[in-house]
């Protein structure tokens, strides 16, 4: 089983990557390593792609019984746009579609493809084409990294 690599923004394998990583990626990441509590131990993948402290806060405001009903209703709804998404993309996506991916995402703590949205969001607005790739592509990640950990947060990861 692969080691995986613990970081901080001064990881010289970090560093010489940079250039590789999305920015919506880097950006969650710059702010996830500025919370000292955070900040060292924690794999890359489960800091930058997931808030779990958001993730917790959530389960706080719902409690534990209701949180299973909570990320089940955010799953179907994702993987439904998704799916939508992977069908036709060539269709656009539409300003008020991105915003409530934006807004569902950071809800659940998918930090990562909340970035993304808001990277996309001016650009969708104005006329511009949002590439479904990058959002299913990031949602994938996200999704994986999330139930992967689900149990543990990243502390078990």
């Amino acid at each position: 089983m692969a080691r995986k690599e613990e970081i901080s923004p001064k990881n010289p394998s970090i560093i010489a990557r940079r250039a590789t990583i999305p920015p919506c990626m880097l950006k969650a990441a710059e702010r996830i390593w500025s919370q000292p509590a955070l900040a060292v131990g924690v794999p890359l993948v489960e800091r930058a792609v997931i808030d779990w402290k958001r993730v917790e806060e959530l389960k706080d405001e719902v409690g534990p019984e209701d949180f299973g009903d909570v990320l089940e209703v955010f799953l179907a709804e994702m993987d439904e746009m998704m799916n939508r998404f992977a069908r036709a993309p060539q269709t656009p996506v539409t300003a008020e579609e991105l915003h409530f991916l934006k807004g569902s995402a950071l809800n659940l703590g998918f930090a990562a493809l909340g970035a993304l949205c808001t990277e996309l969001e001016p650009a969708c607005r104005s006329g511009e084409p949002v590439s479904t790739a990058r959002l299913t592509t990031c949602y994938q990640r996200s999704r994986a990294c999330f139930l992967a950990n689900l149990d543990s947060g990243p502390a078990a990861a």
